[in-house]
């Protein structure tokens, strides 16, 4: 996507809605720090958009500029109604917009996320093509990586608030193969973190998963697990050894040795 095709797609929906301001997320909202970057991050045929003061609007410029839509069919690109919730965002966002208008617009505003936000979002997103584009902001320098890990550690709670700085506080992420956050925990700055307890959790994680079950409070390697609520305890005897019943919601277990339950991940 070109910049005078976003510029028309901003045109348009103010036609269609009547509204005066909206908000760009997704790749193109680059176009509006960056109005020629190089090709490969102009690779996009969607604008995300959604109008600034009535967002439930974008439903009607889904449906009337969205993909497949006769604007599509026209143009070769089009517009997809998205939200306020559609990008995770940075702390502060708004503040920072960049904002597109003029004769291409007929006046109506097209407030894009500014290049550091919109990378950050992406990288939560996680998607391949995510990566690929922020490794492209990043090679043709569009980014400042200080600024960047800046609004990562704001997305994820890593600033102390009323500190005065933007260093970070001690923060663990535990990220299972499928790139998932499994678990995250904060220690203030002056505080040190306790490798104990981060090896515990990571055993407690990978014994959840291989068993498919729970583990208790203060459970460690080789103690017992939780059985489900939902498996019955004759079910339970054929999965897990040593079972004990203290109620028929409430059941220890212990994990086969052979057990590679279907959540099962390796941290070796």
């Amino acid at each position: 996507m070109k910049r005078a095709e976003l510029e028309h797609i901003i045109r348009a929906a103010a036609g269609l809605t009547n509204e005066r301001e909206f908000v760009v997320v997704g790749a193109a909202a680059l176009l509006g720090s960056v109005p020629a970057p190089r090709s490969d991050l102009t690779q996009t045929l969607e604008a995300d958009i959604y109008p600034r003061r009535r967002p439930e609007l974008s439903e009607l410029i889904d449906g009337t500029m969205g993909e497949l839509s006769l604007f599509h069919d026209t143009y070769r690109y089009y517009a997809h109604g998205v939200g306020p919730d559609t990008a995770i965002l940075p702390e502060g966002w708004e503040a920072r917009l960049v904002a597109i208008q003029g004769p291409a617009t007929n006046g109506a505003i097209g407030y894009c996320l500014e290049p550091h936000d919109l990378a950050a979002s992406k990288l939560v997103a996680g998607r391949e093509k995510d990566h690929a584009f922020v490794q492209a902001m990043i090679r043709d320098r569009l980014l400042s990586e200080e600024q960047l890990r800046e609004r990562i550690a704001l997305l994820y709670d890593m600033i102390h608030p009323g500190e005065g700085d933007t260093s970070s506080v001690r923060s663990v992420f535990v990220i299972d193969p499928a790139k998932k956050i499994r678990l995250s925990m904060t220690y203030p700055k002056s505080t040190g973190r306790n490798f104990f307890e981060i090896l515990r959790v990571v055993d407690a994680l990978q014994e959840g998963d291989r068993g498919e079950c729970s583990t208790p409070v203060d459970w460690k390697p080789g103690d017992k697990v939780v059985v489900p609520p939902t498996m019955s305890t004759e079910d339970a005897k054929t999965k897990f050894d040593d079972v004990q019943e203290f109620f028929p919601y409430l059941r220890t277990a212990r994990v086969r040795v052979d057990a590679s339950g279907g959540g099962a991940a390796s941290c070796d």
